[in-house]
């Protein structure tokens, strides 16, 4: 991009910034955008470059514009301790941190900035503790958002920050990467520090305080922390706090972020299924759909997820919020056989799991299963006529049951039941007849499941 031969005045570039931000404020990113052009001209003038640079920490731009300036301005301004600070404060406007568990940002832009940011601290060039304090907020940020690979530059910095100044703000900080680590108990100690230190009017705190809480299992700061947000809810079930809540979906991943361990896995969140979770609390749920792929993860499990929804789905109207996967909590032991079956009308044998025992379920994939493209499962699209009105006569799926149902009992209970549908229903549940010893019919169910399957 040609840069301008002209020095543009203080004046100017206020008045230009200004003007961004008037735009921001009216969520038009476009006009935000072509309004910044004659700064991103002149991106190699510092006070230019600081200007353009606070705008993309603020969230100015949409995120493939914002990535075009990071680009023009740590190319133009490469030991900046300003132009760096403010790009590594604004990552978590150049990647989607609402999909937490996604694999880190591959921009090697990132890594630049975060590489540049970490060698000016390593090198000392900062002049004063301020200089310091900017470098240790852009490379706590851009740590964190880069991945499990830069854990210890990220906690190191956020722990320098509170040794160097310790505000509600910078212990936040703290716990927010130690809460997206899966460290639920050193999270709970620092949101706690930030809490008594004058954040405790601050939603962000409290949310985080009371996840943390959560996952950590300390019940009586969790329930604390979520009737002052306003909930109506006590101990229950796993000893935990429990209210009335209306269900809510969750993103479950095979490797979530909280969970991953980066020597010995890939940084990324391998399957991901989007599942019904009956929730219990502000963060946490039972997981009420049967898993179609196998992600250690399943029906009846105890599931922590995060606060801030990555999206909403409709159903009939509806919106129902869909969050991010944090960690599993608790695997009650559910026992869980796949099942192959036939059915004279839709939903006949996701019907008969009325009459199954305790929390038994027969969990229909070929009904519930869907799989979407990203702009679909993204816009909530997920309820279409095409999807209800299909009839499936031939039908795959899980048979789920606590571990206090004998097997024994299940199996004479699927029985009698398909018998009451004078031969509208086959059921056939190979595994769950060899775990009773009756080998002679596990053999005949796995011949004819393998030709449902085929």
């Amino acid at each position: 991009m040609p840069l301008s031969p002209f020095r543009m005045s203080s004046g100017k570039i206020a008045k230009m910034r200004e003007a961004v931000l008037e735009q921001v404020e009216r969520d038009d990113l476009e006009e935000a955008w072509r309004l910044a052009q004659p700064l991103l001209k002149a991106a190699r003038e510092r006070e230019v470059a600081r200007a353009l640079s606070d705008l993309t920490r603020r969230g100015a731009f949409a995120a493939e514009n914002a990535l075009v300036a990071a680009r023009a301005l740590a190319n133009a301004h490469p030991a900046d301790i300003e132009v760096l600070s403010n790009l590594g404060r604004a990552f978590e406007r150049l990647h989607d941190i609402r999909y937490l568990n996604a694999a880190p940002p591959d921009d090697p832009i990132l890594t630049t900035v975060a590489s540049a940011l970490s060698g000016l601290l390593e090198s000392r060039v900062a002049a004063n503790n301020d200089e310091e304090l900017a470098l240790l907020n852009g490379l706590g940020v851009a740590a964190r958002v880069l991945g499990r690979s830069w854990d210890q530059v990220a906690e190191r910095s956020e722990r320098r920050l509170v040794e160097l100044r310790g505000t509600w703000q910078n212990l936040y900080g703290l716990g927010l990467f130690y809460k997206t680590r899966g460290r639920f108990e050193d999270g709970r100690d620092a949101n706690q520090r930030a809490f008594d230190s004058g954040g405790a009017d601050d939603e962000s705190v409290r949310w985080n305080l009371g996840i943390c809480a959560t996952g950590s299992g300390d019940a009586e700061t969790a329930l604390r922390i979520w009737k002052s947000l306003g909930n109506e809810i006590e101990l229950g079930r796993f000893g935990l706090p429990e209210g009335s809540y209306h269900d809510v979906k969750v993103r479950l991943a095979q490797r979530p972020l909280a969970e991953r361990n980066p020597t010995l896995e890939p940084d990324d969140p391998g399957l991901e299924e989007t599942v019904w979770v009956e929730r219990l609390s502000p963060c946490h749920g039972i997981v009420r759909s049967a898993l179609y792929e196998e992600l250690g993860v399943d029906y009846g499990d105890v599931v922590l997820f995060d606060g801030a929804p990555i999206t909403y789905h409709e159903y009939d109207g509806q919106r129902v919020a869909v969050f991010p996967h944090l960690a599993t909590l608790q695997r009650p032991g559910y026992r869980i056989w796949r099942f192959g079956g036939t059915q004279h009308h839709a939903e006949q044998i996701g019907e008969l799991s009325k009459q199954l025992p305790e929390d038994a379920l027969l969990y229909v994939h070929t009904e519930q299963f869907h799989v979407l493209c990203h702009t679909c499962w993204e816009a909530g699209r997920v309820n279409n006529d095409a999807h209800r009105n299909v009839e499936h006569r031939v039908v795959t799926g899980k048979l789920c049951a606590p571990p206090e149902v004998a097997p024994s009992v299940l199996l004479e209970q699927l029985d009698r039941l398909v018998a009451a549908e004078a031969g509208a229903v086959q059921l056939l549940v190979p595994e769950l007849a060899r775990e009773v010893g009756d080998e002679a019919r596990a053999e005949v169910e796995t011949r004819r499941l393998a030709m449902i399957d085929g």
